[in-house]
């Protein structure tokens, strides 16, 4: 597998005169399935003859494939591209950027896109109704982020996670459980939030990958993070437009780790906890090694919530933790203990549990 480290100064620097020389025209289509057979058409065009490669990057900046064609004359040509990397796999779902080369005798040029893209998107016409239907649309193909929660309660659910959409309408329909699906919250007034910022322009959208995902591939194919490692403020302005700082974060560390929380000193039938008033129990919250050692480079906090109310907070976070819970004076019946694990770059975790106090 071939990989590039690109320089981050080098990409923000103003059009060259290569972008003269060649650039991509509008593609085919935004988004495909290559896991389902199908193939995208990538045009550009040149201005001088020459030898033309066209490479596909991923979104933290690693080339996955090379396409060569010609000697071609000046003009408007194509590739052809199945969604497969250098070494013939079906890449998996994410959102690739296409870099054009163009070599002739008088010289190299490149026309590179991720110049462009993490425009904070505004005014997406957000709506969501009591049937769990949420709608936004977006002006141009972006990455999304969509949470479910409650007003001065907590997170409940993440719908996408930083997910590449094409451009125009997008719905998502919650059904009202966590992500486990054990807790239903039907009839509860909920909130969606919903924040986008704008893919770089010609960007790649590739689905319907069941074997494999992002983060596996990344880390099977021992790939890299070539994204800057800090970012000044004037990368998060151009144009007079607001630049989103998750854009410039790796994909595989954009992204909310899973929860396990689970409680102790109390019997448990069909998932849900019996718990007694005033018998305390211990809540032990845990996660998986890869989503520890990501949460474990940010800062965080640990909130508790019993039926959406806050009851207790680790402002220094730390996992696992255990905390001790004695419910005090709860009316006997159901009950749902949710627990958010809040990063201070803005990423929340969230997970739930149902209990019943006899």
């Amino acid at each position: 597998m071939k990989r590039a480290v690109i320089f981050f100064a080098a990409s923000l620097c103003a059009v060259s005169l290569g972008a003269a020389e060649i650039g991509p025209v509008k593609l085919e289509k935004t988004e495909f399935s290559p896991a389902l057979g199908q193939k995208l058409k990538i045009a550009f065009r040149t201005e001088r003859a020459g030898k033309v490669k066209v490479e596909i990057y991923t979104s933290d900046w690693d080339t996955i494939k090379t396409i060569e064609a010609g000697p071609l004359a000046p003009g408007t040509h194509s590739v052809v591209w199945d969604g497969t990397d250098d070494d013939g796999e079906t890449v998996p779902d994410e959102a690739y950027i296409p870099l054009f080369r163009l070599e002739t005798p008088e010289g190299n040029f490149s026309y590179d896109p991720r110049k462009t893209g993490g425009e904070v998107l505004n005014n997406l016409d957000r709506k969501a109704d009591m049937g769990g239907n949420i709608t936004y649309t977006l002006p141009k193909p972006a990455r999304t982020l969509v949470r479910v929660g409650t007003d001065n309660g907590p997170m409940l659910r993440i719908l996408s996670d930083w997910k590449p959409r094409s451009g125009g309408k997008i719905r998502h329909r919650w059904n009202f459980k966590d992500r486990t699906g054990k807790v239903d919250f039907t009839g509860l007034h909920y909130t969606a939030a919903i924040s986008a910022y704008a893919l770089a322009d010609y960007s790649i959208i590739t689905t319907n990958n069941k074997k494999e995902d992002y983060l596996s591939y990344f880390k099977r194919k021992k790939l890299s993070c070539n994204l800057p490692k800090t970012i000044p403020a004037k990368m998060l302005e151009r144009n007079g437009k607001r630049i989103s700082p998750h854009y410039y974060r790796c994909r595989i560390e954009e992204r909310t780790p899973a929860l396990n929380l689970k409680i102790t000193g109390a019997p448990e039938k069909n998932g849900v906890y019996i718990l007694g008033n005033d018998k305390p129990a211990t809540v032990i919250l845990e996660m998986n090694n890869d989503d520890l050692a990501l949460i474990e480079k940010k800062q965080y906090e640990v909130s508790f919530y019993v039926d959406g109310t806050f009851v207790s907070e680790a402002e220094q976070g730390y996992i696992p933790i255990r905390w001790i819970y004695k419910p005090n004076g709860l009316e006997k019946g159901d009950h749902v203990l949710t627990v958010n694990v809040t990063t201070f770059d803005g990423s929340v975790a969230a997970e739930s549990r149902r209990f019943i106090i006899k």
